[in-house]
């Protein structure tokens, strides 16, 4: 009979083990008993006390509950930085005193009630922030603009933030404008093929070969980065290029840095390389024998609009001097407008 599969589970075993401060921290040194209870700074006297409750159940219920604003508070703050690129608070992992106060108070608390009021829905709450005015704003504004002037950080949201995609969404975008992302939900996590270079950095000649087995189906190859296997030591070219955090550390904001093997990979990375090779193969099928049809498409499918009529002259231009599809897709691909949000 095959053994069959097990799995990690947490339960109640009648009644919990004491919990000792330990002196020292030493084990065998053992103070007095703690008792549960919620923290003292966050609760109030009409609350009920934890003594006598199951303790990480009793937790979980204060945590979600609707007259704790806290949680609301952190969770509409971290939607909020989603989308606008810096929350209400800007120290998302710190409401406390040392962590920056925010800059619209009133909105955070009145976004944290509109969240606990529609059963903790993220959708209800990204609906609510992408159809906002705040959100619809531009991003440029001329440059003796007294909103530029007075709040040049863009602290009172006078203006939309530009805010550069992370690298998984550049690699998840690459791949569905080119027609090549695989949106299949659910299932095991992904390996994809390793360049040989970062192979090489990080298995040794003397370790077997098998060490990176890749999955088997070319499809799954193309998910979405979310399904990508995590590594410590195994960290993809574009996605490390673009700020990606270690897995070691709680990242509450990433850093937004700008170097040079940035561009190289953009434009030299076999992954972006593919990427425009299977754009002109999409725009080819799409839009036979009919290069300004496929230029169309390709500012539609890369930047959802239609080229300027400067860009049109500058895109003949390239055609009349002997370019290719292939590099105009490339170039698209590597534009300001496809990497960002503006």
């Amino acid at each position: 009979m095959p053994q069959l599969s097990t799995a990690w589970a947490i339960g109640n075993e009648g009644e919990p083990p004491p919990v000792y401060i330990l002196k020292r921290g030493e084990v065998t040194r053992k103070g007095a008993i703690v008792q549960p209870g919620f923290p003292k700074v966050l609760t109030s006297s009409s609350q009920e006390d934890a003594k006598n409750s199951a303790g990480r159940l009793e937790l979980a219920r204060w945590l979600t509950n609707g007259n704790n604003p806290l949680t609301a508070r952190v969770m509409v703050n971290r939607l909020w930085q989603h989308h606008f690129g810096k929350g209400i608070v800007g120290t998302p992992n710190d409401f406390g005193l040392r962590g920056q106060a925010p800059t619209h108070p009133e909105l955070l608390d009145w976004l944290a009630i509109e969240f606990v009021e529609h059963g903790w829905s993220q959708k209800h709450m990204h609906r609510l922030m992408v159809l906002s005015s705040i959100y619809q704003q531009a991003s440029r504004l001329p440059g003796d603009s007294k909103t530029r002037k007075s709040d040049p950080d863009n602290r009172l949201l006078g203006r939309m933030s530009r805010c550069r995609l992370e690298g998984e969404a550049i690699r998840d975008f690459s791949l569905s404008v080119s027609g090549k992302l695989n949106l299949d939900v659910g299932g095991p996590m992904v390996r994809i093929p390793l360049e040989p270079a970062v192979y090489e950095l990080i298995f040794s000649e003397e370790e077997p070969d098998d060490l990176w087995r890749t999955t088997a189906d070319p499809r799954s190859h193309c998910r979405r980065s979310l399904y990508l296997f995590a590594k410590r030591n195994v960290r993809l070219p574009l996605l490390e290029a673009f700020d990606q955090p270690d897995t070691l550390t709680s990242c509450p904001v990433r850093p937004v840095s700008t170097f040079a093997p940035q561009a190289l990979i953009m434009l030299n990375g076999p992954f972006m390389q593919e990427c425009s090779s299977e754009l002109a193969k999409r725009l080819r099928r799409e839009r036979p024998d009919d290069l300004q049809a496929q230029v169309e498409l390709a500012y539609r499918l890369a930047l959802c609009r239609p080229p300027k009529e400067a860009e049109r002259k500058l895109i003949a231009d390239f055609f009349a001097s002997k370019g290719n599809l292939e590099d105009f897709c490339l170039a698209l691909l590597n534009s300001n407008e496809f990497n960002y949000m503006n």
